[in-house]
């Protein structure tokens, strides 16, 4: 199914993959590889850096490649406003939700994502 020239697959992916760019870490409030700074985290976890950083960077490679596999695959008009159009709702989500269930519905999403990528082609 097509919608404004680009398979419906393909949207949603990326609408899939703008949400876990947006709520991966329940937004920007929290430095790159580091869960010191959210007070409402167990101790334990606020201390494991190497961890964060490594799941940080996992995140990070994961969503650029969807950027790069999806916009091979769809047209840049289409890209950018499904793009734009499924980051802003998830952006204002995401400084209302805790980073714990963020967390989560990133690592659902990123499921989704990945299912459309490899059964798609």
């Amino acid at each position: 199914m097509e919608i404004w020239g680009v398979d419906l697959r393909w949207g949603v992916a990326l609408c899939a993959t703008q949400w876990i760019a947006a709520l991966y870490g329940a937004g920007i409030r929290r430095p790159f590889g580091s869960l010191a700074t959210i007070k409402n985290l167990p101790f334990w976890l606020r201390r494991a850096n190497r961890v964060v950083l490594v799941v940080d960077v996992a995140v990070t490679l994961f969503v650029l490649a969807m950027w790069v596999f999806l916009f091979m695959r769809m047209s840049v008009l289409a890209f950018v406003t499904i793009g734009v159009l499924a980051f802003i709702p998830a952006e204002l989500l995401s400084h209302r939700i805790k980073v714990i269930p963020s967390f989560f519905i990133s690592a659902g999403l990123v499921g989704v994502s990945l299912s459309i990528a490899l059964l798609g082609d």
